[in-house]
Protein backbone atom coordinates (compact mmCIF):
# COMPACT_ATOMS: atom_id res chain seq x y z
CA UNK A 1 0.00 0.00 0.00
CA UNK A 2 2.84 2.38 0.89
CA UNK A 3 4.50 1.61 -2.44
CA UNK A 4 1.22 2.31 -4.28
CA UNK A 5 0.83 5.68 -2.56
CA UNK A 6 4.39 6.69 -3.41
CA UNK A 7 3.93 5.60 -7.03
CA UNK A 8 0.65 7.52 -7.35
CA UNK A 9 2.25 10.64 -5.92
CA UNK A 10 5.16 10.28 -8.33
CA UNK A 11 2.86 9.93 -11.30
CA UNK A 12 0.85 12.97 -10.27
CA UNK A 13 4.06 14.94 -9.94
CA UNK A 14 5.10 13.92 -13.44
CA UNK A 15 1.73 14.90 -14.89
CA UNK A 16 1.91 18.24 -13.07
CA UNK A 17 5.35 18.96 -14.54
CA UNK A 18 4.15 17.96 -18.00
CA UNK A 19 1.15 20.29 -17.69
CA UNK A 20 3.41 23.14 -16.62
CA UNK A 21 5.68 22.46 -19.61
CA UNK A 22 2.88 22.96 -22.13
CA UNK A 23 3.48 26.01 -24.24
CA UNK A 24 0.86 28.49 -25.35
CA UNK A 25 0.45 26.82 -28.73
CA UNK A 26 -0.26 23.43 -27.10
CA UNK A 27 -2.82 24.99 -24.78
CA UNK A 28 -4.50 26.77 -27.68
CA UNK A 29 -4.77 23.53 -29.64
CA UNK A 30 -6.29 21.78 -26.62
CA UNK A 31 -8.72 24.68 -26.36
CA UNK A 32 -9.73 24.11 -29.98
CA UNK A 33 -10.43 20.44 -29.21
CA UNK A 34 -12.54 21.41 -26.19
CA UNK A 35 -14.55 23.88 -28.27
CA UNK A 36 -15.12 21.27 -30.97
CA UNK A 37 -16.63 19.12 -28.20
CA UNK A 38 -18.68 22.16 -27.07
CA UNK A 39 -16.93 22.22 -23.71
CA UNK A 40 -16.74 25.99 -23.56
CA UNK A 41 -15.72 26.18 -19.91
CA UNK A 42 -12.68 24.02 -20.56
CA UNK A 43 -11.96 25.85 -23.79
CA UNK A 44 -12.04 29.23 -22.07
CA UNK A 45 -9.73 28.00 -19.32
CA UNK A 46 -7.21 26.66 -21.85
CA UNK A 47 -7.27 29.79 -23.99
CA UNK A 48 -6.78 31.99 -20.95
CA UNK A 49 -3.83 29.82 -19.90
CA UNK A 50 -2.39 30.22 -23.39
CA UNK A 51 -2.83 33.98 -23.22
CA UNK A 52 -1.15 34.08 -19.81
CA UNK A 53 1.79 32.06 -21.16
CA UNK A 54 2.34 34.54 -23.96
CA UNK A 55 4.43 34.00 -27.05
CA UNK A 56 1.44 33.29 -29.28
CA UNK A 57 2.72 35.48 -32.08
CA UNK A 58 0.33 35.60 -35.02
CA UNK A 59 -2.09 33.31 -33.16
CA UNK A 60 -2.69 35.86 -30.39
CA UNK A 61 -5.68 37.49 -32.09
CA UNK A 62 -7.26 34.11 -32.81
CA UNK A 63 -6.80 33.01 -29.20
CA UNK A 64 -8.46 36.14 -27.83
CA UNK A 65 -11.31 35.71 -30.32
CA UNK A 66 -11.82 32.06 -29.38
CA UNK A 67 -11.68 32.92 -25.68
CA UNK A 68 -14.31 35.61 -26.29
CA UNK A 69 -16.55 33.13 -28.07
CA UNK A 70 -16.27 30.65 -25.21
CA UNK A 71 -17.12 33.38 -22.71
CA UNK A 72 -20.11 34.43 -24.83
CA UNK A 73 -21.35 30.84 -24.99
CA UNK A 74 -21.07 30.72 -21.19
CA UNK A 75 -23.06 33.98 -20.95
CA UNK A 76 -20.10 35.79 -19.39
CA UNK A 77 -20.76 38.89 -21.47
CA UNK A 78 -18.32 41.21 -19.71
CA UNK A 79 -15.43 38.83 -20.28
CA UNK A 80 -16.56 38.17 -23.86
CA UNK A 81 -16.59 41.91 -24.54
CA UNK A 82 -13.09 42.34 -23.14
CA UNK A 83 -11.65 39.58 -25.32
CA UNK A 84 -13.52 40.59 -28.49
CA UNK A 85 -12.12 44.10 -28.09
CA UNK A 86 -8.60 42.68 -27.80
CA UNK A 87 -9.12 40.48 -30.87
CA UNK A 88 -10.45 43.47 -32.81
CA UNK A 89 -7.44 45.59 -31.88
CA UNK A 90 -5.26 42.78 -33.22
CA UNK A 91 -7.32 42.86 -36.44
CA UNK A 92 -8.43 39.27 -36.09
CA UNK A 93 -11.83 38.66 -37.72
CA UNK A 94 -12.31 42.41 -37.46
CA UNK A 95 -15.78 42.34 -39.00
CA UNK A 96 -17.16 39.60 -36.76
CA UNK A 97 -15.39 40.85 -33.66
CA UNK A 98 -16.98 44.28 -34.28
CA UNK A 99 -20.38 42.63 -34.59
CA UNK A 100 -19.94 40.71 -31.35
CA UNK A 101 -18.60 43.75 -29.53
CA UNK A 102 -21.87 45.47 -30.44
CA UNK A 103 -23.79 42.34 -29.43
CA UNK A 104 -22.15 42.40 -26.00
CA UNK A 105 -22.98 46.07 -25.55
CA UNK A 106 -26.59 45.29 -26.49
CA UNK A 107 -26.73 42.50 -23.92
CA UNK A 108 -25.31 44.89 -21.32
CA UNK A 109 -27.95 47.53 -22.19
CA UNK A 110 -25.37 49.99 -23.45
CA UNK A 111 -27.26 51.07 -26.55
CA UNK A 112 -25.17 54.09 -27.42
CA UNK A 113 -22.11 51.83 -27.57
CA UNK A 114 -23.94 49.61 -30.07
CA UNK A 115 -24.28 52.58 -32.42
CA UNK A 116 -20.76 53.79 -31.68
CA UNK A 117 -19.38 50.37 -32.64
CA UNK A 118 -21.52 49.48 -35.64
CA UNK A 119 -21.64 52.75 -37.60
CA UNK A 120 -17.88 52.80 -38.35
CA UNK A 121 -17.76 48.99 -38.64
CA UNK A 122 -20.45 48.97 -41.35
CA UNK A 123 -18.52 51.57 -43.30
CA UNK A 124 -15.17 49.85 -42.82
CA UNK A 125 -16.44 46.35 -43.61
CA UNK A 126 -18.96 47.24 -46.31
CA UNK A 127 -17.89 44.22 -48.39
CA UNK A 128 -18.11 41.76 -45.51
CA UNK A 129 -20.63 38.94 -45.80
CA UNK A 130 -21.65 39.86 -42.24
CA UNK A 131 -22.44 43.51 -42.94
CA UNK A 132 -26.18 42.84 -43.21
CA UNK A 133 -26.12 41.31 -39.73
CA UNK A 134 -24.50 44.51 -38.48
CA UNK A 135 -27.11 46.65 -40.22
CA UNK A 136 -29.96 44.57 -38.82
CA UNK A 137 -28.69 44.95 -35.27
CA UNK A 138 -28.22 48.68 -35.70
CA UNK A 139 -31.67 49.16 -37.24
CA UNK A 140 -33.29 47.17 -34.43
CA UNK A 141 -31.55 49.45 -31.93
CA UNK A 142 -32.88 52.53 -33.73
CA UNK A 143 -36.40 51.10 -33.88
CA UNK A 144 -36.45 50.34 -30.16
CA UNK A 145 -35.19 53.82 -29.30
CA UNK A 146 -37.53 55.55 -31.74
CA UNK A 147 -40.58 53.62 -30.58
CA UNK A 148 -40.47 55.28 -27.16
CA UNK A 149 -41.06 58.91 -28.23
CA UNK A 150 -43.32 57.77 -31.09
CA UNK A 151 -45.62 55.97 -28.65
CA UNK A 152 -45.41 58.91 -26.26
CA UNK A 153 -46.62 61.22 -29.02
CA UNK A 154 -49.58 59.01 -29.81
CA UNK A 155 -50.40 58.66 -26.12
CA UNK A 156 -50.43 62.43 -25.70
CA UNK A 157 -52.90 62.80 -28.57
CA UNK A 158 -55.14 60.14 -27.09
CA UNK A 159 -54.86 61.27 -23.51
CA UNK A 160 -58.00 63.42 -23.59
CA UNK A 161 -60.57 64.99 -25.88
CA UNK A 162 -59.79 68.72 -26.19
CA UNK A 163 -62.68 71.02 -25.39
CA UNK A 164 -61.29 74.08 -27.11
CA UNK A 165 -59.04 74.86 -30.06
CA UNK A 166 -56.43 76.08 -27.61
CA UNK A 167 -56.39 72.72 -25.82
CA UNK A 168 -56.18 70.92 -29.15
CA UNK A 169 -53.25 73.06 -30.30
CA UNK A 170 -51.47 72.41 -27.01
CA UNK A 171 -51.92 68.64 -27.32
CA UNK A 172 -50.66 68.67 -30.90
CA UNK A 173 -47.65 70.80 -29.96
CA UNK A 174 -46.71 68.50 -27.08
CA UNK A 175 -47.15 65.42 -29.25
CA UNK A 176 -45.06 66.92 -32.03
CA UNK A 177 -42.14 67.37 -29.66
CA UNK A 178 -42.15 63.61 -29.21
CA UNK A 179 -42.65 62.94 -32.92
CA UNK A 180 -39.62 65.12 -33.70
CA UNK A 181 -37.57 63.00 -31.29
CA UNK A 182 -38.86 59.82 -32.90
CA UNK A 183 -38.16 61.10 -36.40
CA UNK A 184 -34.43 61.31 -35.68
CA UNK A 185 -34.30 57.60 -34.83
CA UNK A 186 -36.43 56.44 -37.73
CA UNK A 187 -34.43 58.52 -40.20
CA UNK A 188 -31.29 56.83 -38.91
CA UNK A 189 -32.97 53.46 -39.40
CA UNK A 190 -34.02 54.41 -42.92
CA UNK A 191 -30.40 55.08 -43.83
CA UNK A 192 -29.53 51.42 -43.27
CA UNK A 193 -32.90 49.85 -44.12
CA UNK A 194 -34.55 52.08 -46.75
CA UNK A 195 -37.00 49.35 -47.83
CA UNK A 196 -37.96 48.17 -44.35
CA UNK A 197 -41.75 48.50 -44.27
CA UNK A 198 -41.91 49.19 -40.55
CA UNK A 199 -39.37 51.98 -40.90
CA UNK A 200 -40.93 53.62 -43.95
CA UNK A 201 -44.52 53.33 -42.69
CA UNK A 202 -43.76 54.79 -39.27
CA UNK A 203 -41.62 57.57 -40.71
CA UNK A 204 -44.41 58.50 -43.12
CA UNK A 205 -46.87 58.59 -40.22
CA UNK A 206 -44.56 60.83 -38.20
CA UNK A 207 -44.20 63.23 -41.11
CA UNK A 208 -47.97 63.40 -41.47
CA UNK A 209 -48.29 64.40 -37.82
CA UNK A 210 -45.56 67.02 -38.10
CA UNK A 211 -47.02 68.53 -41.31
CA UNK A 212 -50.47 68.79 -39.73
CA UNK A 213 -51.96 66.28 -42.16
CA UNK A 214 -52.94 64.08 -39.20
CA UNK A 215 -54.32 65.75 -36.07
Amino acid sequence: MKYFVILTFALLSVFSVLAQDKNADDLMKEGDIAVAAKDYSKGLSLYEQAIAKGGLGESEGKTFYNAATCARKKKDINKALKYYIKANKLSYNADMSSYYIAYCYKELDQGSKVEETLVPAIQKHSKSKYVNHMKKMLVNYYLVEGAVPYNDGNNILGSKVPQTQEEKDELIANANVKFEEAKVWFEKAAKYAPTNEKVTTTLAEINKHLSGEVQ
